[in-house]
């Protein structure tokens, strides 16, 4: 079977419609029954068009893009491409006629959601060691991934992680010296400062207990539109 095409995906849960989509069914349903997406030729997807009267590339070509989408998306689950999987995705470029600039989009698309998931699992833990940021660096190289949005990513999901544990330490009211500590732990091991909006750090300065000896964990320049 020629994955990811399994017929059972496509369903009114999915947003399919059986009536209006089965050619597109029809044209999955053949993907799925090949040993390989190599094995449909363009003969193929005539047949069908002449079975249901339509053309693919005019009247389905929103539904093509989605399953080029899902074929991208299966191939860099394991965040690399075989040669096997390079020659399939360009021939099913070819068959469903996607242009180079939408190919482009659907990709790029693709390889930001397959990073940002790989960032989710290295923080996992709330650490990045130099490994694993060694890691995600040869990721973002390796999918081609311009510099800013990689960093973009690390850093939005740098600060989700901080915030939550910022929300977590005050909602009590009080900051201990033992809290501000664990904040403080925690942007070195993420590698990131917590950046806070100005309503954020007003009640970080109020909630501080007026005994903390700890050094405050906020830069005087840190304050972020959250």
């Amino acid at each position: 079977m020629a994955l990811p095409f399994e017929p059972p995906t496509l369903d009114r849960a999915h947003g399919w419609d059986p009536l209006n989509d089965a050619p597109v069914v029809a044209l999955h349903n053949r993907l799925a029954g090949a040993a390989a997406v190599t094995d449909i030729s363009r003969a193929d997807l005539t047949t069908l068009e002449e079975r249901f009267r339509i053309s693919f590339v005019r009247d389905h070509a929103d539904r093509l893009a989605e399953l080029y989408t899902d074929f991208l998306a299966a191939c860099l689950a394991d965040k690399k491409f075989t040669q096997e999987e390079v020659t399939a995705v360009w021939h099913l470029k070819w068959l469903f006629e996607i242009s180079d600039e939408r190919h482009t989009d659907i990709y790029r698309r693709v390889a930001t959601g397959v990073y940002v998931h790989s960032v989710d699992e290295v923080m996992a833990d709330g650490n990045v060691s130099a490994e694993e940021k060694a890691f995600l660096t040869q990721l973002g190289e390796y999918l081609d991934l311009p510099a800013d949005l990689r960093e973009l990513a690390f850093d939005t999901r740098a600060q989700m992680i901080l915030h939550d544990a910022f929300d977590s330490v005050t909602q009590d009211g009080e900051l201990t010296d033992q809290e501000l500590e664990q904040l403080r732990v925690l942007q070195k091991q993420l590698g990131k400062a917590l950046d806070l909006s100005e309503t954020d750090r007003a009640a970080y300065h109020r909630t501080r207990h007026t005994n903390c000896t700890c050094r405050d964990v906020l830069s005087p320049s840190s304050a972020v539109s959250r």
